[in-house]
């Protein structure tokens, strides 16, 4: 991978919120610097692109603009049209994907092999059109990213104790434009390309989306200098690449607008969509701070009609393996699997 810049990449379609019978959107864009991508054009006018974050030779830009959510509908970009399966007031489809990639030589994989599924859910989407595509987690596969700075080299396994300001803003540096790489080559890909340029998405991330395993490797390590200017990087890029927004103007469905976490809800005629935040408040022995649970103890006094689709990026059920992860504790060997059984809810650390 290089830091070569890209090709215009985009529209990417972004549910922002949904209020008084309108779908609130963003596109997203990433282009080569002094390129701008022309406007989007709707019937209520021309949204022009602003800019959401700068790179070394990217840009990513935004558009906001609004779609009724009663009906059909479309916009225009570029001399294409777009329609956009908008109408929220009756029977839905809604796609869930998770999971975009593997830890280790991902964008090395041929793109007809990696995307399969993309161009699956593209024909699906051809035969009936989906209004939503709801993403569960691991959207990227950023564990690569660490590679290729002295600081992060090893991580998580050996992390450099003697580094200055200057060692920790060159790291910074590097993880931006790694994650910028990332991001850029699973948007680019026809396949992703085609369908999310026409599905509005709402994103939840996971562990992936920072580095494997975040949130239940050791203390030592996340609250370490160099784990946090990783987390940091991760979740700027998240905002930006995943929501189309950066801090301080954080789309309306975000419960909590200074993103000290990051859970969302989304409410139609007769659904509600809620998404609880497991990464930002996330130690070894809490999968959700005081804040997200505020959220969730907020949503559960909402009286709200039809039905809740709850997203949890945490698996939510399932056996209780509390003498294995015991086990692997013990076992040298083993212990690189420990956070897996640590990231989830039925972990003898979260009852």
């Amino acid at each position: 991978m290089t830091s070569e810049p890209p090709i215009m990449t985009g529209p990417l379609l972004f549910l922002d919120d949904v209020e008084n019978d309108v779908l609130q959107l963003s596109a997203l864009f990433i282009a080569a610097n002094g390129e701008r991508p022309e406007p989007i054009e709707r019937a209520d006018g021309v949204h022009a692109a602003e800019i959401v974050a700068e790179y070394d030779h990217a840009t990513v830009w935004r558009m906001r603009f609004n779609l009724p959510a009663g009906r059909p509908s479309s916009y225009d970009w570029n001399g294409q049209s777009y329609l956009v399966a908008s109408d929220f007031h009756g029977d839905m489809r809604i796609a869930y994907v998770s999971c975009n990639g593997e830890e280790i030589g991902d964008l090395e994989r041929e793109g007809f092999e990696r995307n399969a599924m993309w161009a699956r859910l593209r024909e699906d989407h051809r035969s009936a059109p989906f209004s939503l595509l709801l993403h569960g987690g691991d959207q990227v596969y950023a564990d690569q990213c660490t590679e290729g700075h002295p600081l992060s080299e090893d991580w998580p396994e050996h992390i450099p104790r003697d580094h200055s300001r200057t060692d920790l803003a060159d790291l910074r540096h590097h993880l931006r434009e790694r994650f910028l790489e990332r991001y850029t080559a699973l948007y680019r890909a026809p396949e992703f390309a085609w369908i999310a340029a026409r599905v509005p998405s709402l994103m939840q991330w996971d562990d992936h989306d920072i580095c494997d395993g975040w949130g239940s490797l050791p203390r030592s390590k996340t609250y370490s200098p160099v784990g946090q200017t990783l987390f940091d990087v991760a979740r700027e890029c998240f905002l930006t690449f995943q929501h189309a927004a950066v801090d301080g103007d954080l789309p309306g469905r975000f419960h909590d607008p200074t993103g000290l976490h990051l859970g969302w809800s989304v409410r139609t005629a007769g659904l509600r969509i809620l998404a609880p935040d497991m990464r930002s408040e996330r130690t070894r022995r809490a999968i959700m701070g005081e804040s997200g649970w505020a959220m969730m103890r907020a949503e559960a006094m909402t009286s709200v009609q039809g039905h809740t689709f709850l997203m949890s990026s945490v698996p939510l059920l399932g056996p209780r393996l509390s003498v294995l992860e015991a086990l692997m504790v013990a076992i040298p060997r083993m212990q690189k699997y420990e956070d897996d059984l640590r990231d989830q809810w039925q972990s003898r650390a979260h009852p």
